[in-house]
């Protein structure tokens, strides 16, 4: 009977203890964090890239301006590579637009040096010392033509360039075989959101909490999916559509938002090189293989129409699917190349682009450039290019 009288005692006192501990804990680790563990990192988790994106009002997201790691960096214009300035484009300079998905951004480029972007500028560089080029690369991870269309009207065009290079498909058919396709592409894309429940948001003010489930749990180790922040389908990114097939719907989007893209381009005096997306055929699951090929034949048929439609010089089309060597070696997965891949992309593109006669050498005019383009080239043959694969 004692004991039963002396239980709540007991349960208090312990209750009591268990509490204090806890407070000592919490202040011993806010006053005292562990290296390294700040309460930012402690709430984002096995994700680093959180912050490589941000919301945008009109995009959904774009990519955070001034984001640095080693080998990678966004301007402050929020593209991946070196800063410009869209105000000071001198009349000598030729500059081009990347416009893409995460195969232009580079997702498996060792460095921004080696995205194809950046291996298109060198490769012109070296084969045009006399002309200055700056290749701006577009690209953001999981943009298909809905959010080009939209980033070349609002923010691309400011920059001035006098080539756009739309390279994109592979993301369109990951939305356009999802079942019930609409126009606006709401059936795949949602705005952005990841709020929390109130008792995680509530705990995550404890230090305590937040080390916690860091050290106890698998949290530190947990990898957050973009499409939990934009994309309406649990495995939309997994490209395992129930539709599987580009319903005329879809396709009908996809010719609208790159026609607007020409149109935009064009209207601000720029060419258009139209670029039939590339793909590893060897790295694709093979249970997606038939579906994701009759996909990208179909936009391929579509983007050469719609050139042929145009009847414009200033419009043309590179079809990187046929020209870009299909092995192994050149893709890190179904879309994405390695370091090899954007060499031999960009090498590509330098050529389709002197084909199209849009860069041709700049005649010195003067003893003193002629000096310069001398010393340029002499400069160029101490650093070759990179050998190609």
């Amino acid at each position: 009977m004692r004991a039963k009288r002396q239980l709540p005692r007991l349960v208090g006192a312990a209750a009591i203890w268990i509490g204090l501990f806890l407070v000592c804990i919490e202040v011993v680790f806010r006053a005292f964090p562990p290296a390294g563990l700040t309460r930012v990192h402690l709430i984002r988790g096995g994700n680093p890239e959180v912050a490589l994106i941000k919301p945008h009002p009109y995009l959904s997201y774009a990519l955070t301006p001034g984001f640095d790691r080693p080998g990678l960096h966004h301007n402050a214009f929020g593209y991946r590579g070196p800063e410009i300035n869209p105000e000071e484009k001198s009349a000598d300079v030729l500059r081009i637009l990347c416009v893409g998905g995460s195969s232009t951004y580079g997702v498996s480029a060792s460095s921004d040096e080696a995205t194809w972007p950046a291996r298109l500028e060198a490769f012109l560089r070296q084969t045009f010392p006399s002309q200055r080029f700056e290749v701006i690369n577009a690209g953001a991870p999981g943009y298909s033509t809905f959010e080009n269309s939209i980033d070349l009207s609002i923010r691309g065009v400011s920059l001035r360039p006098d080539i756009v290079i739309v390279y994109q498909g592979f993301n369109d058919i990951r939305a356009a075989t999802w079942p019930g396709v609409k126009p606006d592409n709401t059936h795949f894309r949602k705005s952005w959101n990841l709020e929390k429940p109130a008792t995680t948001a509530l705990l995550e003010l404890s230090e305590t909490f937040l080390l916690a489930r860091w050290f106890l749990t698998d949290y530190r180790h947990e990898e957050i999916a973009l499409s939990r922040y934009v994309v309406i389908p649990e495995n939309g990114d997994e490209l395992v559509g129930s539709g599987r097939h580009i319903d005329s719907v879809a396709l009908a989007s996809f010719v609208r938002n790159m026609r607007n893209m020409i149109a935009v381009a064009r209207a601000s005096g720029a060419r258009v090189l139209v670029a039939v997306e590339a793909y590893g055929e060897a790295t694709i699951a093979p249970e997606i293989a038939d579906y994701v090929d009759e996909g990208m034949t179909g936009l391929a048929l579509a983007l050469k129409q719609l050139v042929v439609e145009y009847s414009d010089p200033e419009v043309q089309l590179f079809d990187a699917r046929a020209t870009l060597p299909l092995g192994p070696n050149l893709f890190a997965d179904g879309v994405h190349m390695t370091d090899e891949g954007s060499d031999r992309l960009g090498l590509l593109l330098k050529n389709r682009l002197g084909e199209l006669g849009w860069i041709k050498p700049r005649q010195p005019s003067t003893a003193s450039s002629l000096e310069e383009t001398i010393s340029t080239i002499g400069t160029a043959r101490q650093q070759p290019p990179r050998s190609m694969p």
